[in-house]
């Protein structure tokens, strides 16, 4: 006889008294030792190595198994659970009241629980009575009430509205009002069971169910109740690719958020085939392959039949567009044309019906194609509790910058409080101390947006960086005193009488901005300042390069390296667009070195500003290349100032559209190249970056939501959801560059840095 814990002994002998519990344990045993054998459960324990939890857990597992199997094969029966089945499943129900010294009390109104605990219905004879859980009576009765009248109902939704069995349908809402009793049923099961498709049983294997499989850790895995996001030390395959290196969800991500018990599995089509992907060698391109699509509330899936080598997992975010194609000349008709955001292109072909295809289509048209400002694709994460940390503050920075001392130069203006005066600026911004609130808002009129010249940095020798957008000067040549006064000002803040005007754009650009009632400075209005165009190319340019550089990359060889690649075009064209960015704020370095104050724009000042006065800020402060800086970094030059993550990431609309461009990715992988050719110089190490900028598409947190702090304030967004820079501090030591030493000195760039290729970025997604 098997060794059978104590506690279960005292519940049995209290039902079933003492030789029929013995007998019902052993065989309970034998179950769970069966399943094991049979690969129904991850976990190697043996029964007496199990506590009360797991062996609880893991039958009840089994026989909701078990349950629906007799629902798929359309059972007749009144009585869905065998005589058998159902004594465990009493014994189970009455074990779970006791061992967590739970009282229910009914009432007209419903049922009061005690504790945060699952609530259970209350039979119309039991209201106002407490219930005496021990009464074997009043357990049977109420059991088979709830187990016959919730799996009758689940089975004439499912088969009467959806054949297939996996309606798109099947909500929440829908669960909440139609299912109550099978929820009451199956206390503590996790709601996604219940979407899982009919045909396959309801227990873990290693096939289709580890993959969307929303818990980590076997005595954890049922029973979920709501709590505050945390880290996960053992992450769920569906999201972590450094556990299944070819997954596409994010680019190798180091820590993973674990999954939400929102997640829901809304559809579920199999005998789908692949017979076009991108991201494999030209010769495999073409390899049909056939599996399952999945789409959850989250993510989009699909399981490839075979060895799962070729699973596809994206996040709703990630999507970037898909189409129906339908093609009479062959044998794939109905065709589903998929992109993702990276550039990755797959084609999926229904061989049976339409309706599969049409499914499919519905679902992504509500979760991806959204207003961003609905927050519908950001559900999953949405109410989870958050404490907001402000990361960032202006004032803060003012004083580390050492601006509040009396001989300073500069002041915080709080003109912008209410974001009316610009509402892609900061509520608080840095000026110089001469300028009067009323001066900026007459300067307001003349810069694009309202997007004044404020400042963003200040060096060691008080020079400064300050940023704006263009000049609206137009066809008539306008010009505005209050603008070139602004402009004096922020010259006399440095050492030196010389102010350097360094305009991101080509000059054939600005020239033609002004057509459009745009322009830019010239030295006749700014005779004290020097005007520079530094040919950085626009966000049109920059995305259609990423997209060729990324294609060229995913249908290479295995056997292809770094070295055997960098002479091609698309590399060439790629790096010559980052050199631009590398030599203005190589050239912004000098002049601040020199007590030269430099102001930077292009057109709208949220961009290619933002690129190049980060990365001068990096190469000349050491904070901002420690793990703390760079948030703060991100926080001030990015979000503060408006550059519009959801925009750019096209969150909401199908991309590549006009306004998609992976501009902050430029960025990142300029700062990639440096820590390369300066490794002791960086606190933060790859991981880091590749998290941060896999953050910006797959939106696991909240950090790049929006494309304004305003915006951000106004849908709460900072208590709504987990912050990316809460769990790296959670995880600092994941990202810390072990070759990293402390130093207070500049980067000093002899020229351009070296080429360097961002394998493990563009690499990633090779299917080989």
């Amino acid at each position: 006889m098997k060794q059978i814990p104590t506690c279960l002994l005292r519940i049995e002998e209290q039902t079933l008294g003492e030789e029929q519990s013995m007998k019902r344990l052993s065989e309970l045993a034998n179950l769970r030792e069966n399943a094991i054998r049979e690969g129904m459960f991850n976990s190697v324990k043996s029964f007496k190595e199990m506590d009360t939890n797991e062996l609880m857990y893991s039958t009840i597992d089994f026989l909701i198994g078990t349950t629906f199997s007799k629902i798929n094969n359309k059972s007749q029966e009144s009585d869905y659970l065998s005589s058998y089945h159902f004594d465990l499943f009493l014994k189970l129900m009455v074990k779970m009241q006791l061992c967590v010294k739970e009282t229910y009390k009914s009432t007209l109104c419903g049922t009061i629980e005690v504790g945060n605990y699952p609530k259970v219905p209350t039979r119309s004879q039991t209201k106002g009575i407490l219930v005496n859980i021990q009464d074997r009576t009043f357990w049977i009765a109420r059991l088979k009430d709830l187990i016959h009248s919730a799996l009758l109902q689940l089975q004439t939704y499912i088969f009467q509205c959806n054949t297939l069995g996996h309606s798109i349908d099947f909500s929440l809402e829908t669960y909440s009002l139609k299912f109550f009793e099978l929820k009451s049923v199956f206390i503590g099961i996790d709601i996604q069971l219940l979407f899982h498709d009919l045909s396959e049983p309801f227990t873990e294997t290693d096939g289709i169910n580890n993959y969307i499989s929303s818990e980590t850790s076997s005595n954890e895995k049922f029973l979920a109740l709501p709590q505050r996001i945390t880290r996960c030390k053992t992450m769920p395959k569906c999201y972590s690719p450094r556990t299944a290196p070819l997954e596409i969800t994010t680019k190798k991500s180091v820590v993973i958020p674990r999954a939400n018990e929102k997640e829901l599995i809304l559809v579920n089509v199999k005998g789908v085939k692949i017979i076009y992907r991108n991201d494999v060698p030209n010769n495999m391109q073409n390899i049909e392959r056939e599996g399952n699509i999945i789409i959850t509330s989250f993510k989009f899936c699909f399981i490839d039949d075979s060895d799962g080598k070729y699973n596809i997992f994206v996040p709703m975010t990630k999507i970037g567009d898909f189409k129906k194609v339908n093609n009479n000349k062959s044998e794939h008709r109905r065709i589903l044309e998929f992109n993702t955001k990276d550039n990755i292109c797959v084609k999926f072909s229904f061989l049976k019906n339409r309706e599969e295809r049409k499914s499919i289509c519905t679902a992504l048209n509500s979760l991806v194609f959204v207003p961003p400002t609905s927050l519908e694709i950001f559900k999953l994460i949405e109410s989870i509790p958050t404490k907001p940390i402000r990361y960032y503050d202006v004032l803060d920075e003012f004083i580390r910058l050492g601006l509040n001392k009396s001989d300073s130069n500069w002041r915080v203006s709080r003109v912008n409080d209410d974001y009316v005066f610009c509402p892609t600026y900061p509520r608080e911004i840095i000026v110089p101390k001469e300028a009067s609130d009323e001066l900026l808002l007459e300067d307001s009129s003349f810069r694009s947006r309202q997007r004044i010249p404020v400042i963003t940095y200040v060096s060691p020798k008080g020079s400064s960086i300050a940023r704006c957008s263009q000049p609206l000067c137009g066809l008539t040549g306008k010009k505005c005193q209050a603008d070139i006064e602004l402009l004096k000002m922020i010259r006399h803040g440095g050492p030196s009488n010389k102010l350097r005007i360094l305009d991101s754009r080509p000059k054939t650009n600005a020239v033609a901005n002004i057509a459009m009632g745009g322009g830019y400075e010239t030295e006749e209005d700014y005779p004290f300042a020097t005007i520079e165009f530094e040919s950085i190319d626009n966000i049109h340019v920059v995305r259609e390069g990423w997209q060729k550089l990324c294609w060229y990359c995913m249908q290479l060889p295995e056997h292809y390296k770094t070295s055997q690649i960098i002479n091609c075009n698309e590399v060439q064209q790629w790096w010559k667009i980052i050199l631009a960015i590398f030599a203005s704020s190589i050239k912004m370095c000098r002049y601040l070195e020199s007590g030269e104050s430099v102001l930077v724009h292009c057109t709208d000042g949220w961009d290619r500003t933002s690129q190049c006065c980060s990365l001068c800020e990096i190469m000349l402060d050491p904070f901002f290349r420690t793990i703390d800086g760079f948030i703060i970094l991100i926080e001030k030059d990015w979000k503060s100032f408006g550059h519009k993550f959801m925009t750019r990431a096209g969150v909401g609309v199908r991309c590549p559209h006009s306004q998609y461009s992976p501009v902050f990715h430029q960025f990142i992988e300029c700062v990639f190249i440096l820590l390369q050719q300066y490794p002791t110089s960086f606190q933060y190490n790859e991981d880091f970056l590749i998290e941060v900028d896999d953050a910006v598409f797959c939106h696991n947190y909240g950090t790049f939501m929006f494309d304004t702090d305003c915006e951000r304030e106004k849908y709460h967004v900072n208590e709504r959801t987990p912050s990316l820079w809460s769990m790296i501090i959670e995880n600092r030591e994941l990202f810390t560059n072990h070759q990293y030493i402390p130093s207070d000195n500049k980067l000093h760039l002899n020229g351009i840095p070296k080429f360097v290729f961002w394998e493990k970025y563009y690499f990633c997604n090779r299917k080989l």
